[in-house]
């Protein structure tokens, strides 16, 4: 089981690209663009938010032309995976 809300929930699916304009990727010491590859979607939180909803659609646009899959959740929503099942709850 993994559980992981707002930039944990991004790191669980394949990659983390198109998210660098929410968090200056400068402050990490290492550069890893891979995700975790728990799951082929992304996770792309805070869509409905006031100060990260534009910059997460945008990614999620960003995601989509480069051919990742994509589940967009509000504040209020979670994406639960059960084997090849997913739901947003």
């Amino acid at each position: 089981m993994y559980s992981g809300a707002s930039a944990a929930a991004v790191v669980a699916g394949p990659t983390l690209r198109f998210f660098d304009k929410l968090d200056n990727p400068n402050e990490a010491s290492e550069l890893i663009w891979d995700g975790l590859n728990l799951t082929q979607t992304v996770v792309v939180p805070h869509v409905d938010d006031e100060d990260f909803g534009e910059g997460c659609r945008k990614a999620c646009e960003q995601l989509k032309q480069a051919g990742y899959r994509t589940q967009s959740l509000t504040n209020s929503q979670a994406l639960l995976i059960n084997g090849d099942e997913q739901q947003v709850v």
